[in-house]
Parts: structure tokens; sequence; C-alpha cells
């Protein structure tokens, strides 16, 4: 009975693991300050935001916010800096389906990418708010 009770632990141990890992691929952020290099993920119900005087800075062709929702809302609220040095574009969707992808960028704000697009809808139906006092 114990070798059960332990092949069904380390079976929900796995599964727990596996699920975990999924989660930390779209995860609501908030960077408030320094520079965080890190790319992000948002999915439906997920937000994130770049407080004044922070940054969310990437290079190469790393996308520096992926959006993955299918339905749902996402929220990007920047008051800093959100940036893409190399090549790869600032904001992307490129899910199927329905999303909501709501963006604002406040005053004394910047999203810029050095080369590819800055805002970038692959996604025929998806519907985008974006409320720009900053740059863009």
């Amino acid at each position: 009975m114990t070798t059960k009770h332990l092949s069904y632990t380390s079976v929900s141990l796995a599964i727990l693991g596996l699920i975990s890992a999924a989660s930390l691929h779209a995860a609501t952020f908030a960077i408030s300050s320094g520079t965080d290099t890190n790319a992000k993920t948002l999915a439906a119900g997920e937000s994130g935001s770049v407080a004044s005087g922070a940054t969310l800075s990437l290079s190469g062709s790393t996308v520096a916010i992926t959006l993955s929702g299918t339905s749902g809302t996402a929220t990007i609220t920047n008051s800093g800096s959100i940036l893409q040095t190399g090549t790869g574009r600032v904001v992307r969707n490129n899910t199927s389906g329905t999303p909501t992808f709501n963006i604002t960028n406040n005053s004394g704000a910047l999203i810029r990418s050095a080369d590819a697009d800055t805002l970038r809808a692959d996604v025929a139906g998806s519907n985008w708010t974006v409320n720009n006092t900053g740059t863009i």
C-alpha cells in the first residue's frame, strides 16, 4: 500500500509540476522599477504594467510582450518604457479566436521598436483599443 501511495503522490506531483510550468508562460506582470529584460506573455484575464521610470527592454528577435489569449481580455498599462532594441516586435498577437486587447500608453511613456512592428495584430476578429497620450 505504501508503494501505491508513493506512486500516486509522484504522479500527482509530476502533473502539478507540469501545470505550474505551463502557467509560467503567461502571467500578469508588474515592473515597478529598474529594467526587466525578460519577455512577457499575457493570456485572457491577465494584465501587465510598467511604472514610471521602469523599463521592459528586449533585444535580438524576441517579442517583448506576446498576447496569447483566444478570448477574453488582456491589458497593458505603460507609464515607463517598453522597448525592443533589436529586430523583434514590441507587442504581438498571433493567436486565433476573438480576443480583446487594451493598451494604455500614458503621458510621458514610450513604446518603441528599433526595427520591426511596434504593435502587430495577426488575427482577424481580434479587438484592440489603444489609448496613447505618450509616444508609440
